[in-house]
Protein backbone atom coordinates (compact mmCIF):
# COMPACT_ATOMS: atom_id res chain seq x y z
CA UNK A 1 0.00 0.00 0.00
CA UNK A 2 1.49 3.24 -0.96
CA UNK A 3 1.50 6.48 1.06
CA UNK A 4 -1.16 8.99 0.60
CA UNK A 5 -0.69 11.91 -1.83
CA UNK A 6 0.01 15.43 -1.16
CA UNK A 7 -2.59 17.76 -2.13
CA UNK A 8 -3.87 21.34 -1.20
CA UNK A 9 -6.92 22.73 -0.95
CA UNK A 10 -8.93 23.68 -3.88
CA UNK A 11 -6.37 21.24 -6.06
CA UNK A 12 -7.21 18.16 -7.83
CA UNK A 13 -6.08 14.88 -7.56
CA UNK A 14 -5.87 11.76 -9.38
CA UNK A 15 -6.40 8.12 -8.90
CA UNK A 16 -6.59 5.17 -11.49
CA UNK A 17 -7.60 1.58 -10.89
CA UNK A 18 -7.92 -1.30 -13.22
CA UNK A 19 -10.80 -4.36 -14.10
CA UNK A 20 -10.11 -8.00 -14.44
CA UNK A 21 -12.98 -10.53 -14.37
CA UNK A 22 -12.22 -14.09 -13.09
CA UNK A 23 -10.49 -15.42 -15.64
CA UNK A 24 -7.86 -12.51 -15.10
CA UNK A 25 -8.91 -10.63 -18.55
CA UNK A 26 -9.29 -7.02 -18.40
CA UNK A 27 -12.97 -6.04 -19.02
CA UNK A 28 -14.60 -2.78 -18.63
CA UNK A 29 -17.06 -4.11 -16.44
CA UNK A 30 -20.36 -2.18 -16.01
CA UNK A 31 -21.34 0.34 -13.23
CA UNK A 32 -17.82 1.63 -12.01
CA UNK A 33 -18.41 4.06 -8.86
CA UNK A 34 -16.42 5.86 -6.38
CA UNK A 35 -16.37 7.04 -2.71
CA UNK A 36 -13.98 9.86 -1.15
CA UNK A 37 -14.33 9.56 2.45
CA UNK A 38 -12.53 11.88 5.62
CA UNK A 39 -10.46 9.95 7.59
CA UNK A 40 -11.56 9.08 11.20
CA UNK A 41 -15.02 10.56 10.40
CA UNK A 42 -18.44 8.60 11.80
CA UNK A 43 -18.94 5.28 10.51
CA UNK A 44 -21.98 6.09 9.19
CA UNK A 45 -21.17 9.48 7.56
CA UNK A 46 -21.91 10.17 3.98
CA UNK A 47 -18.97 10.00 1.46
CA UNK A 48 -17.36 13.80 1.17
CA UNK A 49 -17.98 13.07 -2.29
CA UNK A 50 -19.36 10.26 -4.95
CA UNK A 51 -19.08 9.77 -8.79
CA UNK A 52 -18.45 7.89 -11.66
CA UNK A 53 -14.90 7.16 -12.71
CA UNK A 54 -13.71 8.29 -16.22
CA UNK A 55 -13.25 4.90 -18.55
CA UNK A 56 -9.66 5.26 -20.72
CA UNK A 57 -10.29 4.86 -24.20
CA UNK A 58 -7.65 5.64 -26.37
CA UNK A 59 -6.46 2.47 -28.63
CA UNK A 60 -3.10 2.11 -26.38
CA UNK A 61 -5.00 1.27 -23.59
CA UNK A 62 -6.16 -2.10 -22.62
CA UNK A 63 -9.41 -2.76 -21.21
CA UNK A 64 -10.79 -2.09 -17.59
CA UNK A 65 -8.24 1.16 -17.03
CA UNK A 66 -10.21 3.48 -14.92
CA UNK A 67 -9.02 7.36 -13.92
CA UNK A 68 -10.78 9.21 -11.02
CA UNK A 69 -10.38 12.69 -10.51
CA UNK A 70 -11.08 14.42 -6.84
CA UNK A 71 -11.70 18.10 -6.83
CA UNK A 72 -10.88 19.55 -3.31
CA UNK A 73 -12.25 22.58 -3.41
CA UNK A 74 -14.72 23.33 -0.14
CA UNK A 75 -12.59 20.08 1.72
CA UNK A 76 -11.57 20.13 5.64
CA UNK A 77 -8.07 19.62 5.99
CA UNK A 78 -7.60 16.13 6.17
CA UNK A 79 -6.39 12.85 5.05
CA UNK A 80 -9.50 11.21 2.50
CA UNK A 81 -9.46 7.84 1.33
CA UNK A 82 -10.79 6.69 -1.91
CA UNK A 83 -12.78 3.49 -2.74
CA UNK A 84 -14.97 2.12 -6.07
CA UNK A 85 -16.42 -0.65 -7.18
CA UNK A 86 -17.82 -1.60 -10.38
CA UNK A 87 -20.07 -5.03 -11.57
CA UNK A 88 -17.79 -7.27 -13.54
CA UNK A 89 -18.64 -11.47 -13.87
CA UNK A 90 -21.80 -10.93 -12.21
CA UNK A 91 -20.35 -9.75 -9.16
CA UNK A 92 -19.61 -6.43 -7.27
CA UNK A 93 -16.05 -5.56 -5.72
CA UNK A 94 -14.63 -3.24 -4.04
CA UNK A 95 -11.47 -1.80 -3.62
CA UNK A 96 -9.16 0.23 -1.93
CA UNK A 97 -7.67 2.82 -4.67
CA UNK A 98 -5.39 5.15 -2.01
CA UNK A 99 -5.87 8.23 0.04
CA UNK A 100 -4.78 11.47 -0.40
CA UNK A 101 -3.70 14.28 2.22
CA UNK A 102 -5.37 17.50 2.01
CA UNK A 103 -3.67 20.64 3.48
CA UNK A 104 -3.94 23.94 3.17
CA UNK A 105 -3.19 26.19 0.24
CA UNK A 106 0.56 26.54 -0.51
CA UNK A 107 1.84 24.04 2.46
CA UNK A 108 1.97 20.99 0.02
CA UNK A 109 4.75 19.31 -0.54
CA UNK A 110 5.13 20.86 -3.97
CA UNK A 111 4.76 23.95 -2.97
CA UNK A 112 7.41 24.31 0.27
CA UNK A 113 9.82 22.17 -2.30
CA UNK A 114 9.18 25.13 -5.08
CA UNK A 115 9.39 27.81 -2.45
CA UNK A 116 12.69 26.03 -1.34
CA UNK A 117 14.15 26.24 -4.82
CA UNK A 118 13.06 29.68 -4.87
CA UNK A 119 14.99 30.97 -2.00
CA UNK A 120 17.94 27.97 -3.04
CA UNK A 121 18.20 29.93 -6.20
CA UNK A 122 18.12 33.12 -4.67
CA UNK A 123 21.32 32.08 -2.57
CA UNK A 124 23.40 30.31 -5.43
CA UNK A 125 22.85 34.10 -7.82
CA UNK A 126 23.90 35.96 -4.49
CA UNK A 127 22.35 39.11 -3.96
CA UNK A 128 18.90 39.76 -6.77
CA UNK A 129 17.88 43.15 -5.82
CA UNK A 130 18.23 44.73 -9.13
CA UNK A 131 16.02 47.84 -8.23
CA UNK A 132 15.46 50.96 -7.18
CA UNK A 133 15.38 51.45 -3.68
CA UNK A 134 11.71 51.89 -2.43
CA UNK A 135 10.86 54.82 -0.48
CA UNK A 136 9.57 55.15 3.13
CA UNK A 137 6.91 57.20 4.61
CA UNK A 138 9.16 58.88 6.07
CA UNK A 139 11.05 60.05 3.30
CA UNK A 140 14.04 57.78 3.50
CA UNK A 141 14.68 54.75 1.53
CA UNK A 142 15.10 50.86 1.95
CA UNK A 143 17.77 48.98 0.07
CA UNK A 144 17.35 45.78 0.71
CA UNK A 145 14.46 43.48 0.10
CA UNK A 146 13.17 40.39 2.40
CA UNK A 147 15.00 37.86 -0.34
CA UNK A 148 18.28 39.51 0.10
CA UNK A 149 17.94 39.13 4.10
CA UNK A 150 16.93 35.38 3.50
CA UNK A 151 19.64 34.80 0.93
CA UNK A 152 22.30 35.44 3.31
CA UNK A 153 21.04 34.57 6.93
CA UNK A 154 18.22 32.20 5.60
CA UNK A 155 14.45 32.75 5.51
CA UNK A 156 13.74 30.65 8.91
CA UNK A 157 16.47 32.43 10.74
CA UNK A 158 15.17 35.58 9.81
CA UNK A 159 11.44 34.52 10.79
CA UNK A 160 12.77 33.70 13.69
CA UNK A 161 14.70 36.94 14.80
CA UNK A 162 11.73 39.05 13.85
CA UNK A 163 9.20 36.96 15.99
CA UNK A 164 10.03 39.15 19.16
CA UNK A 165 6.87 37.93 20.78
CA UNK A 166 7.68 34.13 20.37
CA UNK A 167 3.71 34.38 18.88
CA UNK A 168 4.67 33.25 14.92
CA UNK A 169 2.00 35.86 14.10
CA UNK A 170 3.18 36.56 10.38
CA UNK A 171 1.49 40.34 10.34
CA UNK A 172 3.82 41.51 13.28
CA UNK A 173 7.14 39.13 11.91
CA UNK A 174 6.63 40.94 8.53
CA UNK A 175 6.15 44.41 10.51
CA UNK A 176 9.24 43.45 12.30
CA UNK A 177 11.25 42.63 9.00
CA UNK A 178 10.00 46.05 7.36
CA UNK A 179 11.25 47.66 10.13
CA UNK A 180 14.56 46.01 10.29
CA UNK A 181 15.46 47.04 6.33
CA UNK A 182 13.64 50.95 7.12
CA UNK A 183 16.41 50.98 9.90
CA UNK A 184 19.12 49.92 7.56
CA UNK A 185 18.74 52.16 5.09
CA UNK A 186 18.05 55.08 7.78
CA UNK A 187 21.37 54.14 9.76
CA UNK A 188 23.15 54.02 5.99
CA UNK A 189 21.58 57.30 4.38
CA UNK A 190 23.09 58.80 7.80
CA UNK A 191 26.16 58.62 6.98
CA UNK A 192 25.78 59.23 3.55
CA UNK A 193 24.84 62.62 4.25
CA UNK A 194 28.11 63.32 5.75
CA UNK A 195 29.91 62.38 2.70
CA UNK A 196 31.15 63.09 -1.08
CA UNK A 197 27.67 61.12 -2.25
CA UNK A 198 25.10 63.45 0.36
CA UNK A 199 24.01 65.00 -3.12
CA UNK A 200 22.99 61.35 -4.54
CA UNK A 201 20.52 60.00 -2.11
CA UNK A 202 18.79 58.18 -2.77
CA UNK A 203 21.90 55.89 -3.86
CA UNK A 204 21.81 54.27 -7.19
CA UNK A 205 23.86 53.39 -9.81
CA UNK A 206 23.84 54.99 -13.28
CA UNK A 207 20.77 52.90 -14.38
CA UNK A 208 18.52 53.51 -11.09
CA UNK A 209 19.20 50.53 -9.13
CA UNK A 210 20.42 49.45 -6.06
CA UNK A 211 24.45 49.07 -5.97
CA UNK A 212 24.88 45.53 -4.65
CA UNK A 213 27.65 46.69 -1.99
CA UNK A 214 24.83 48.90 -0.84
CA UNK A 215 22.63 45.90 -0.80
CA UNK A 216 25.28 44.37 1.13
CA UNK A 217 25.43 46.43 3.98
CA UNK A 218 21.92 47.40 4.40
CA UNK A 219 21.42 43.32 4.73
CA UNK A 220 23.96 43.07 7.43
CA UNK A 221 22.57 46.29 9.32
CA UNK A 222 19.08 45.05 8.88
CA UNK A 223 20.31 41.28 10.20
CA UNK A 224 22.03 43.02 13.18
CA UNK A 225 18.89 44.83 14.51
CA UNK A 226 16.79 42.10 13.94
CA UNK A 227 19.19 39.75 16.14
CA UNK A 228 19.37 42.73 18.80
CA UNK A 229 14.92 42.13 19.67
CA UNK A 230 15.21 39.88 22.02
CA UNK A 231 17.77 41.23 23.90
CA UNK A 232 21.42 40.73 24.77
CA UNK A 233 23.68 40.18 27.67
CA UNK A 234 26.81 42.07 26.42
CA UNK A 235 28.51 44.64 24.92
CA UNK A 236 31.63 45.57 22.54
CA UNK A 237 34.07 48.38 24.07
CA UNK A 238 32.00 50.45 21.48
CA UNK A 239 28.75 49.98 23.68
CA UNK A 240 27.44 47.95 20.80
CA UNK A 241 24.97 45.02 21.70
CA UNK A 242 26.93 41.78 21.06
CA UNK A 243 24.96 39.50 19.07
CA UNK A 244 25.53 36.12 16.59
CA UNK A 245 25.34 38.95 13.83
CA UNK A 246 27.72 41.41 15.49
CA UNK A 247 30.80 40.77 13.28
CA UNK A 248 28.36 41.80 10.16
CA UNK A 249 27.40 44.75 11.82
CA UNK A 250 31.20 45.90 12.28
CA UNK A 251 31.38 44.97 8.47
CA UNK A 252 29.06 47.16 7.09
CA UNK A 253 30.17 49.87 9.25
CA UNK A 254 33.10 49.34 7.83
CA UNK A 255 32.24 48.95 4.15
CA UNK A 256 30.37 52.50 4.48
CA UNK A 257 33.35 54.33 6.12
CA UNK A 258 35.59 53.34 2.90
CA UNK A 259 32.77 54.71 0.81
CA UNK A 260 32.77 57.70 2.83
CA UNK A 261 36.66 58.04 2.74
CA UNK A 262 36.68 56.63 -1.32
CA UNK A 263 38.63 53.99 -0.14
CA UNK A 264 36.08 52.09 -2.46
CA UNK A 265 34.19 53.95 -5.09
CA UNK A 266 30.55 53.17 -5.49
CA UNK A 267 29.31 53.59 -9.30
CA UNK A 268 26.98 56.39 -8.55
CA UNK A 269 26.50 59.62 -10.17
CA UNK A 270 27.52 62.23 -7.38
Amino acid sequence: MSQYKDCAVGDTCYFWFAANDATGAAVDGEMPFFDVRLAGAAAGAAPKASGTPTLLTHANYTNGLFEIAIGTTGYAVGEYSVFCTLTISAVNPAGFVGSVKVVAAGTNLHAITAAIKAKTDLIVAGYVTVQAPAQTSSGGYVYCSDDDLDARYGHINVDAWADADADANAAKITARRLAARTYAGARFESRMRASPYSGSIPITDIAGNTPLVVVNINVMLAGYWLSTLRGVSDYDKEGNPLTLLSNDYREALLTIEEIVSEKLKLDVTK
